[in-house]
């Protein structure tokens, strides 16, 4: 009789063995069904935009028995921008829906991320990262303003834009001012007066990506790709010669994206993180109220729970956003001072650092979009009125 833990599980996309995970999980009373348990009745799913939010529904749904279709307004998928974050919260999400060997081929785990002082590069802070961390990355939506109709106010420009390039990693590895970098397996965070780098390994850890956030307070529509490259590197003039010798490494294309793409602000790396539990969020509603006589109540649940949720991890990241971008002065050296624990591998229990601190950890990365639909279902369905607390 084969022995249920020493049955090897394929390293490749498959589903053909989560039953072997779910014995395992939860032993042989485990009932659970996957396939043909739910028959939704009525419903054909429209999915407006293939990006990271729309293609996270249709996989959720579709795993719910869901009939789903995506329509997408561009000829063809292509990469924008180059990386994302991939944090716990929606990682389990993607694991769960069987992404694990997909997303370990085509990302990079990070050991930490080093917060570093813009003028000499001196580490001033340091996250250090949970082993299954990892690296991934519309708004201007026909259907975002066909169903705000007169509500409808387009994008806020809170006052940033950021430029995304990319270099080769075995240039960076040629040249001892950059190798360093390359090699340290880590985020490296270069932190300024309203200006921020934030640089890392992805696409396997063949090149490198950076995301250089500053001031900018033209609108969109008249930036001028023609002299990006120049303008960028005016904005970082006298920062750390390490970062300055990774800018002077990039040439040919290079996207300059702001606010009109990015409804999440950066400085806590989890807009593509919140599509992602929109999505999971959205197919558990769906799953417990699957007919049209019961969409009402779906929706009902999934904007109750989200736009809490949304708007609080929204706060985070602008608060972020002031800890990163302090000048120098009293409120950068008290913020350096806080973090100096961390840095010197000493015990600490809060940190300026959200990436760090505790209490922030939990709230962002420890979210189960699946069992916040759940007990709200539950109370629905035992009470006959959604609940009020706010559960983050």
């Amino acid at each position: 009789m084969a022995d249920l833990h020493s049955i090897p599980l394929p390293s490749y996309p498959a589903g053909s063995h989560n039953f072997l995970k779910r014995l395992r999980r939860d032993g042989p009373s485990s009932n659970a069904v996957v396939n043909g348990d739910l028959k939704p009745e009525g419903l054909d799913i429209a999915i407006v935009g293939a990006g990271v939010g729309g293609l996270a529904a249709a996989i959720a749904l579709k795993r719910e028995g869901f009939k789903v279709t995506v329509y997408e307004n561009a000829p063809a998928l292509s990469e924008i921008g180059a990386g994302i974050q991939v944090p716990p919260n929606s990682a389990r999400l993607l694991h769960s829906w069987g992404l694990e060997a997909s997303l370990s081929k085509h990302s990079v785990k990070p050991k930490g991320l080093l917060w570093r002082r813009w003028q000499d590069g001196r580490e001033i802070g340091h996250a250090r990262l949970n082993p299954q961390f990892s690296k991934w990355f519309g708004l201007r939506s026909v259907a975002r303003r066909a169903l705000l109709g007169n509500k409808y106010t387009g994008p806020v420009s809170c006052g940033l834009a950021a430029y995304r390039a990319t270099v080769k990693r075995e240039e960076m590895e040629a040249d001892p001012d950059t190798a360093w970098v390359a090699e340290s397996n880590s985020l490296n965070l270069w932190v300024g007066d309203n200006t921020h780098a934030m640089t890392y390994c992805i696409a396997g850890g063949r090149l490198f990506n950076m995301v250089l956030t500053h001031p900018e307070t033209k609108s969109p529509e008249t930036w001028d790709q023609t002299n990006a490259l120049s303008e960028m590197k005016a904005v970082y003039a006298g920062w750390d010669p390490s970062l300055r010798k990774l800018l002077d490494m990039v040439s040919g294309r290079l996207a300059l994206l702001g606010d009109a793409a990015h409804a999440m602000l950066p400085n806590m790396a989890l807009g593509a993180a919140m599509a992602v539990e929109d999505a999971a969020t959205l197919a558990a509603c769906l799953k417990a109220y699957p007919r049209k006589e019961t969409l009402r109540t779906a929706l009902d649940i999934y904007e109750k729970l989200r736009i809490p949720r949304t708007r609080a991890i929204q706060e985070a990241s602008v608060l972020h956003g002031y800890t990163l971008h302090y000048p120098d002065g009293p409120l950068q050296e008290a913020r350096d001072a806080a973090m100096k624990p961390e840095v010197e591998g000493e015990h600490f229990i809060e940190s300026p650092n959200q990436w760090s601190d505790p209490a922030t950890q939990l709230f962002c990365y420890d979210y189960d979009p699946i069992s916040e639909v759940d007990r709200e279902v539950r109370h629905l369905k035992s009470n006959g009125s959604p609940t009020h607390e706010n559960h983050g």
